[in-house]
């Protein structure tokens, strides 16, 4: 799965993302606070919503266009949330799709609204309002390799500040990968490592070096690119 735009708005606290465009790498870069995490965040739950019942974004709107084996696909949302809905003491209602609409190769595929729900040419009684018609229509044909693009999509994080320790897993592996002397390798995990305590983002800064020493043009393009962002 490849993403080609994103954009994503949170109506209730107005945080907006404009629709972006992406290539095959990218590097989301700025100072503190600008809001790289957001966007990631962002991501996360839109993509969640798709795989797992109850958790799609609440009160957002949002549009993901994509590509996934040569079909280009647009997944545009609105949700919202009414108070009056009562889903049971101690719950929180669940946010409704107000709005859904899916092309494949820009062609229709679901267009969905409070008053109809349409799946292709044929016209749909009203289903659960507080699911994606992607999770609805899961086993639909057309559906499947949506379903299969988005379960191929991976998030991970950098070690925390309170990960006190790299295991050798976390140091080792991709030093597997790469033709260094053992000795560099053993001054690399002691700069890493203080006292058996990690600096934060040493992970990161290994594989970096990682980078740096296998794909020494795609760091060289990044470096300049880094550079000329922050005139340094």
């Amino acid at each position: 799965m490849k993403i080609t735009s994103f954009s994503f708005t949170d109506l209730k606290t107005s945080w907006t993302l404009e629709e972006t465009s992406f290539d095959a790498f990218n590097l989301l870069v700025g100072v503190s606070g600008a809001g790289k995490t957001k966007i990631v965040e962002a991501l996360k739950r839109v993509c969640a919503a798709t795989l797992r019942s109850g958790v799609a974004p609440a009160d957002c709107v949002w549009a993901l266009a994509f590509e996934h084996k040569n079909v280009a696909y647009r997944w545009e949302a609105k949700t919202r949330t009414s108070d009056s809905e009562s889903p049971g003491a101690g719950k929180s209602p669940l946010p409704s799709f107000v709005m859904e609409r899916v092309t494949v190769d820009q062609k229709p595929l679901i267009d969905r609204t409070e008053e109809h729900f349409s799946y292709g040419e044929d016209s749909l009684p009203r289903l659960k309002s507080s699911e994606t018609a992607i999770l609805l229509l899961e086993e639909e044909s057309p559906l499947l390799p949506i379903r299969g693009a988005f379960r191929s999509v991976m998030f991970s994080e950098a070690v925390r500040p309170e990960e006190t320790e790299l295991s050798d897993g976390q140091v080792d592996g991709p030093g597997s990968r790469i033709d260094l002397p053992a000795e560099s390798l053993d001054l690399l995990r002691s700069t890493l490592v203080v006292g058996n305590s990690a600096l934060y983002g040493g992970l990161v800064t290994y594989i970096g070096y990682v980078i740096q020493e296998t794909l020494k043009d795609d760091w060289e393009s990044l470096e300049s690119t880094y550079r000329a962002i922050f005139q340094v």
